[in-house]
């Protein structure tokens, strides 16, 4: 009878968070749902996570009330492992992949490195600067506004454009960068 008992307990428990699909998402899932037409009908499919990086599949109702098939929610943790902050980035048609969380993580981790890069090269021509946040937001046409920090702040926005594309175009933005850099680093900027 006890077994009995507690077999029925927990389907009355199973039964009553099925319908309240949000006690059962996790942070990630909670974003997605947050864009779909019909949060409610989300049928979720694989989930790939690697360092910062995470895609979700969903399959959920249009407007229509039909499935629109599989889809893919890439996310971001702009927190840490110990505390994530997840940022959903878009939802697409684009297969899910390790390789590509992966090709992504390295460079989330190769702009990290070049604004810490950035960051001494201009504290070595002088600018009291805590980090690269202080460069975002910065204006070209703010007179106010030192040279070489909109050169710093230029090679950064192009550094991170470059890794939207492959190829030819991604040489032509990382080069953008590295000449803007060295001119922060040289002091030409100055000028």
């Amino acid at each position: 009878m006890q077994l009995r008992t507690k077999a029925v307990l927990l389907s009355l428990v199973l039964a009553t968070t099925g319908c309240d699909n949000e006690l059962l998402d996790n942070s990630m899932q909670k974003l997605v749902r947050q864009k779909l037409k019909d949060p409610d009908s989300a049928k979720w499919g694989e989930k790939l996570v690697h360092k910062n990086r995470a895609c979700l599949q969903v399959n959920s109702k249009n407007s229509y009330g039909g499935y629109t098939g599989n889809q893919t929610a890439w996310l971001h943790n702009l927190g840490s492992p110990a505390s994530p902050n997840w940022y959903l980035e878009r939802i697409d048609e684009e297969t899910c992949y390790q390789h590509v969380l992966e090709e992504r993580s390295n460079r989330d981790d190769a702009e990290k490195a070049f604004e810490v890069k950035m960051v001494a090269a201009l504290k070595s021509i002088g600018f009291k600067i805590g980090d690269a946040t202080e460069l975002s937001g910065l204006r070209d046409d703010d007179p106010s506004i030192n040279k070489c920090l909109k050169v710093a702040s230029g090679a950064l926005t192009s550094f991170r454009i470059a890794s939207d594309y492959q190829g030819k175009r991604r040489d032509e933005w990382e080069s953008k960068a590295k000449t803007e850099f060295a001119a922060v680093e040289s002091g030409g900027c100055k000028t």
